[in-house]
C-alpha cells in the first residue's frame, strides 16, 4: 500500500504547503515531521504545542475518501489543541492509527521510514499515549535501529520519547536488542543519532542486568569518550549514565577507561 502526500492550506513549512501521510489518512507535518525539525546536536526538542498537537492527532486526520464522482472529500479544519487535563484520554484513542503504523514497521523501507517518522512526533506526548505507543511499536521501532539512516534516526527519536516512560522500560523483553545498535550509533552516528542513543542507554541503565550487557557490547569504552570530549549536552548524558554504575564491579572498569588505561578483568 502506498504512501503519498498531499497540500492542505492549513499548514505551511518554509513557504511550501505539506502534510505527511500515514497509511490511511493526512497527518500534519508539524506532529509527524516536527520531531525531526528540532532535532539537531542536542536531540529531540519537541514543544508543548507539538505534544498537544500529537495528543489531538486522531481527530485532525483527514481520511482521503473519493466520492461516487471521484473526487476527494475536503479535509475537517484542524482542532483546537486539548487542555492538559483532556489530552491523555483524548490520546489513547490512537490505537486503530497505532495498529496501521505498526504494521508499515514491517512493510516497504519507504513505509517503515514515514511510520517510523510518524511515531517519532506522535510518541513525544503525556505518558499514557507514550504507554499506549510501546505496548505496540517498541519492539519494530528497535529493528530499525538497524535500518537505513533515516530509519535509525526517526526510529531513535520516537525510542527515546517512549523510554521516558519507565513502563516501556521495565516491561519490554525487546529492550536488550536496543543495546548494540544503540553503542553503534554512539561511535558512529549522527550527531542526531548519538544523542538518541545516549539518552536511550541511560535509560536501559536503569535494569542493572542491561548495564553488563552494555559493558559486553563495548558502551562503556564509547560512553567514556564522548563523556570526555563529545558536545557538552552529549558529554554530561553520558556521564550521568556512568554514574550510575557507582557500586557494581564495572565501576573498576569505567574508572580504568577514565584514567587512559585498560582494564584487566
Amino acid at each position: 500500500m502506498a504512501m503519498n502526500r498531499t497540500t492542505s492550506p492549513n499548514m505551511s513549512k518554509g513557504g511550501e504547503q505539506m502534510r505527511a501521510h500515514s497509511l490511511v489518512g493526512v497527518w500534519p507535518t508539524s506532529m509527524a515531521g516536527g520531531c525531526l525539525d528540532q532535532m539537531g546536536a542536542n536531540g529531540v526538542k519537541a514543544g508543548k504545542e507539538q505534544v498537544k498537537k500529537a495528543a489531538a492527532a486522531p481527530s485532525d486526520v483527514a481520511v482521503e475518501m473519493k466520492s461516487a464522482s471521484g473526487g476527494a472529500a475536503a479535509a475537517p479544519p484542524p482542532p483546537s489543541p486539548p487542555s492538559e487535563e483532556s489530552a491523555g484520554s483524548q490520546a489513547l484513542s490512537v490505537s486503530s492509527d497505532l495498529d496501521q503504523l505498526v504494521t508499515a514497521l514491517s512493510g516497504s523501507d519507504a513505509q517503515k521510514t514515514e511510520a517510523a517518522k510518524i511515531l517519532c512526533g506522535m510518541s513525544d506526548n503525556w505518558p499514557e499515549v507514550q504507554i499506549k505507543i510501546g505496548e505496540k511499536a517498541v519492539a519494530p521501532l528497535v529493528a530499525l535501529l538497524s535500518g537505513t539512516e533515516e530509519q535509525k534516526e526517526h526510529a531513535s527519536g520516537a525510542l527515546r520519547h517512549l523510554f521516558m516512560e519507565e513502563r516501556n522500560v521495565c516491561y519490554q523483553p525487546s529492550l536488550k536488542d536496543a543495546i548494540v545498535p544503540c553503542v553503534a550509533m554512539l561511535k558512529s552516528g549522527t550527531d542526531t543519532q548519538k544523542s538518541n542513543a545516549c539518552a536511550m542507554l541511560n535509560r536501559i541503565s536503569i535494569i542493572v542486568d542491561h548495564r553488563y550487557a552494555i559493558s559486553e557490547a563495548g558502551g562503556l569504552e564509547a560512553l567514556v569518550a564522548l563523556g570526555k570530549g563529545g558536545e557538552a549536552e552529549l558529554a554530561r548524558c553520558a556521564n550521568k549514565t556512568l554514574d550510575m554504575y557507582v557500586n557494581l564491579p564495572l565501576q573498576k572498569k569505567i574508572a580504568a577507561l577514565q584514567g587512559g588505561g585498560e582494564y584487566d578483568a
